[in-house]
């Protein structure tokens, strides 16, 4: 049988599963309640890779560094790796002093460990 990919009840992470219905602990609580993904829940998913990145990255500075991670790391996912650079290039310019992110001398983006 083909694995399927489930969401966490509890904190809606995603895990594959062998089966819909076997025992499974998120990868990312612990929590042991989950719900398969529905077609719908793709197609939205693949809507919003498809059609939020101009907002987005017209919002970048108002995001949190993790926020504009996480929204990187979901284009690339989706095929979009321009758009995760041009998100988080954007979102480090406005980033204030000290924050997680911003342009060195040399023009690129850069983060802080």
């Amino acid at each position: 049988m083909a694995a399927s990919a489930v969401f966490c009840t509890n904190c809606s992470g995603i895990a594959l599963a062998d089966s819909p219905t076997e025992p499974l602990r998120c990868p990312h609580c612990g929590h042991d309640e989950h719900r398969p993904l529905t077609p719908g829940m793709v197609a939205a998913t693949r809507d919003i890779a498809e059609h939020t990145s101009e907002m987005l990255c017209d919002n970048a500075t108002a995001l949190t560094c993790n926020e504009a991670v996480i929204f990187g790391a979901f284009f690339s996912e989706f095929g979009y790796p321009g758009v995760a650079d041009q998100l988080l290039e954007l979102h480090a310019e406005g980033d204030d002093e000290g924050d997680d992110h911003g342009i060195g001398a040399d023009g690129k983006v850069f983060t802080r460990t």
